[in-house]
């Protein structure tokens, strides 16, 4: 985060997050090693509006439609991604360098599900979160353009390239967005989700 960004901070949501704290909500930075990268999520996240920890996966109850579902959600991203990234990183579509992006997109892409101040899904929500990495923060471009696309053919954002960075979000995106996969939650699972656990243990 350069220091012209801490100037606007005060347009993000307040009071922020201690970074303990966010460390103890997103088990997913596990996995990204770069410290960098690292810290700028750890920075946005530390703004996510309240409701996003507490919220429904989907307000059409079609995922996670459970208190803390979009929380749970956006952490079950993070074993999609790695295990789709193999693939990716093998075809050539991604260097391997991109798995830390695509986490730290991942750990981004819904923290503005419903907008600034937590009313209905917005059909523009990945532009939004978009704008705010752009803004707020000196992640690549590459991530805010995988926020942007995340949600493909739907939506107010562009659909993801075929075989980027962008489309392994997307894909991680939508396998995370069925209760009918048992993807689990990175560990140490916060409290708050012990009940919401599925699927096998993971690192």
């Amino acid at each position: 985060m350069s220091e012209t960004d801490t100037d606007t901070d005060t347009d993000l949501v307040s009071p922020p997050l201690s970074e303990v704290e966010v460390r103890r909500r997103m088990p997913a930075l596990r996995y990204i090693d770069d410290k960098k990268i690292e810290a700028e999520v750890i920075h946005l996240t530390k703004f996510a509006p309240p409701y996003f920890w507490v919220r429904q996966g989907a307000t059409s109850g079609y995922h996670n439609a459970h208190r803390h579902g979009l929380w749970a959600h956006t952490l079950k991203l993070a074993p999609v991604i790695d295990r789709l990234a193999d693939s990716w990183v093998e075809q050539g579509h991604i260097r391997e360098d991109d798995r830390e992006l695509a986490h730290a997109a991942a750990i981004l892409h819904d923290q503005l599900k419903a907008g600034e101040n937590g009313g209905e899904t917005e059909s523009d929500h990945d532009l939004l979160m978009g704008e705010r990495i752009r803004t707020h923060s000196d992640l690549p471009r590459s991530v805010a353009r995988a926020v942007e696309s995340h949600m493909g053919s739907w939506y107010d954002g562009p659909k993801p390239l075929p075989g980027s960075l962008e489309d392994l979000v997307h894909t991680a995106d939508m396998c995370a967005s069925t209760d009918a996969l048992p993807i689990p939650i990175p560990k140490p699972v916060p409290d708050e989700l012990e009940e919401y656990v599925q699927g096998v243990d993971v690192k």
